[in-house]
């Protein structure tokens, strides 16, 4: 299947790109540089979102 993309986002740059509802919504680093970030679905959606940050000593 070919779906045509309506928004434009560079792919330069790294990161978790979400599109829900037609958006596009960039989920920001963990800004220590480390860290998970999980995504939770209801249903078929994505619902929730969890960012753990971890400190690298």
């Amino acid at each position: 299947m070919v779906r045509k993309i309506e928004e434009e986002m560079g792919l330069n740059e790294d990161g978790l790109y979400l599109v829900k509802n037609g958006k596009i919504e960039v989920i920001e680093k963990p800004s220590s540089g480390y860290g998970r970030q999980s995504v939770f679905w209801q249903d078929g959606e994505p619902v929730n979102i969890e960012v753990n940050q971890t400190k690298k000593i």
